[in-house]
C-alpha cells in the first residue's frame, strides 16, 4: 500500500525522505573528500558558469525553499563540472539549513577583480553565528550546526584544487573567490 495515501503518515514520509536526502548528501561529501584528499585529480574544462548552474544545479531546488537572485554574466571558467556542482550545492544546502525563515535568500553575483573571476554568494537571511576564521576547517561545527563539519571544508579544498580560493567573510556572507 502506498504510504502517501494515508494523510496521517504523510509527515513521517516527508521526514523519512528528508533524512534519506541528508544522509545521501553526507555520504557524497565524504566520498568526494576521500577522493580529493587521496590524490584524485579533477578534470578541468571550459565551463560557462551561469549556464551550467542554471541547467545542472538550480533545478535541484524548489521555489518554496530557495529564493535565488542571479547577478552574473555567463563567464567561461576552467573548472571541474562535478566540483562546481558540489561547491554550489553545499553553499545552497547550507543556506537552506541556516536561514531565519524559508525561502533561503541567496544573491549570486560575479565580476572580474584582481586578475580573475570573483563569485560572491551572499546569504541574506542567515542565522550563522560562527567565527568566519573557523569556517572551512575540517570537522568544525558551529554552535547551530546540523552537519559533520565537512561541507565548507570540501568547498575550500575543491576551490584550491582548481587554483581558486574560497573565503568566508562575515557572519552572514559566504564569499567564493575564483581565480582562473
Amino acid at each position: 500500500k502506498d504510504m502517501s495515501e494515508n494523510p496521517k503518515q504523510s509527515p513521517f514520509l516527508d521526514r523519512l525522505i528528508e533524512d534519506v536526502e541528508r544522509l545521501d548528501g553526507q555520504v557524497q561529501k565524504t566520498l568526494e573528500l576521500a577522493r580529493v584528499e587521496g590524490g584524485g585529480s579533477l578534470h578541468q574544462e571550459s565551463l560557462p558558469l551561469k549556464s551550467y548552474l542554471q541547467s545542472r544545479v538550480f533545478p535541484l531546488y524548489t521555489a518554496p525553499k530557495l529564493n535565488l537572485s542571479l547577478e552574473m554574466s555567463d563567464d567561461v571558467v576552467s573548472a571541474d563540472s562535478s566540483a562546481i556542482t558540489i561547491i554550489f550545492r553545499n553553499l545552497i544546502d547550507n543556506a537552506i539549513k541556516y536561514s531565519s525563515s524559508l525561502p533561503a535568500k541567496l544573491v549570486i553575483r560575479s565580476g572580474f577583480l584582481e586578475g580573475g573571476l570573483r563569485v560572491d554568494v551572499i546569504h541574506e537571511n542567515s542565522i550563522v553565528h560562527s567565527e568566519p576564521k573557523f569556517l572551512g576547517k575540517l570537522f568544525y561545527r558551529g554552535t547551530q550546526s546540523q552537519g559533520a563539519g565537512v561541507g565548507l571544508y570540501l568547498v575550500k579544498t575543491l576551490m584550491e584544487k582548481m587554483s581558486g580560493k574560497a573565503s568566508f567573510q562575515s557572519l552572514n556572507q559566504s564569499d567564493v573567490k575564483s581565480v582562473y
